[in-house]
């Protein structure tokens, strides 16, 4: 079987990509993600005893590098504030200093991040794309 330059060339693209799609969370399953420069969507917010179901209009997350973070909800309102991570916890606070969400990030499956406050309410996120690769 004989490969051509343009064969091998497609060939070494995919697996370049599929790399580059399976680590894009930067964080394995279990674990907490490197969230600096991150974009997520939104797909739940619940409290503990509620179902948990997907959102239809997910809104965008974004965790910027220099500590702001960014909630755009479908129709357009918006909630910002800071956000500081300390090993596998997560403080978001908005512009005023009131807490948004507090609590312990893990990896779970299909790139969705799992964020458990101490008070019952569970956010997930899943992961869209790294903003530091073009």
């Amino acid at each position: 079987m004989k490969f051509s330059l343009v064969n091998v060339s497609f060939l070494a693209l995919l697996v370049v990509s599929w790399f580059i799609a399976t680590d894009s969370a930067r964080a394995q399953e279990g674990k907490a993600p490197a969230l600096p420069g991150t974009y997520w969507q939104l797909i739940s917010l619940t409290k503990k005893g509620d179902a948990i179901k997907d959102a239809q209009n997910p809104a965008d997350v974004e965790f910027l590098e220099d500590g702001n973070w960014g909630v755009l909800h479908y129709g357009g309102r918006r909630e910002a504030g800071k956000y500081v991570v300390k090993g596998d916890q997560l403080t978001m606070k908005f512009e005023e200093g009131e807490i948004y969400m507090e609590g312990t990030m893990v990896m779970a499956k299909d790139k969705v991040l799992e964020i458990r406050s101490s008070d019952g309410w569970l956010m997930r996120l899943r992961f869209f794309k790294d903003l530091k690769k073009k």
